[in-house]
């Protein structure tokens, strides 16, 4: 699941990018990104936040340690990489708990302390998803045949959040109507696999 919520900003914009994960998995890791442009003043400090709750902080400028990497119980965190154009962060020994709202604040320094943020959710998900099953499917049908087939996932019920299944004819989804009862229209036998 390499699927990453992106935003981005206009050229010469204080916040360039943003980068999270949209799923992670518990006990894995998840890699954000955050690109800024400093080009016409300086970085005062550069903030993540979970949930509103921030958990890092860089702060060029202060002389006892210019990184502040708050405690968690959620995460654990490890400063990638970090220059005068970017902070990306790892997330390890992910918990479901680090599910939600991921932002990333930069802050000018004075005179104008302009800021900017940008935010994106990801969801840790319990388990890694295999494919569903379909139950009850023949091997050939006739035009006037209703089919009568069930889906089925192994981890439906210990999986969080719960997965969504859908029916898809012909690569677009069925209208419920047509998932509870749907009759061929074609004029040759159907055949499946």
């Amino acid at each position: 699941m390499r699927q990453t919520h992106k935003a981005r900003g206009a050229r010469g914009s204080l916040l360039q990018s943003l980068e999270v994960p949209q799923y992670a998995f518990v006990s894995g890791t998840a890699t954000l990104r955050c690109v800024y442009d400093m080009s016409d003043t300086k970085l005062y400090s550069l903030k993540w936040y979970h949930n509103n709750t921030e958990f890092y902080r860089y702060v060029p400028t202060e002389r006892t340690g210019p990184v502040n990497i708050g405690p968690t119980d959620i995460f654990l965190l490890h400063e990638v990489s970090r220059d005068f154009r970017h902070v990306t962060l790892s997330l390890g020994r992910l918990t479901a708990a680090a599910t939600g709202m991921y932002k990333c604040e930069v802050l000018t320094e004075h005179p104008s302390f302009r800021t900017k943020s940008s935010q994106a959710f990801m969801t840790v998900l319990n388990s890694r998803l295999g494919p569903p099953e379909i139950r009850g499917v023949r091997s050939e049908y006739e035009p006037e045949d209703i089919i009568s087939v069930t889906c089925h996932h192994s981890r439906h019920s210990a999986s969080k959040p719960q997965p969504r299944l859908s029916w898809c004819i012909d690569g677009k989804e069925a209208s419920t109507a047509c998932q509870t009862l749907s009759h061929l229209s074609a004029r040759s036998p159907v055949i499946i696999g």
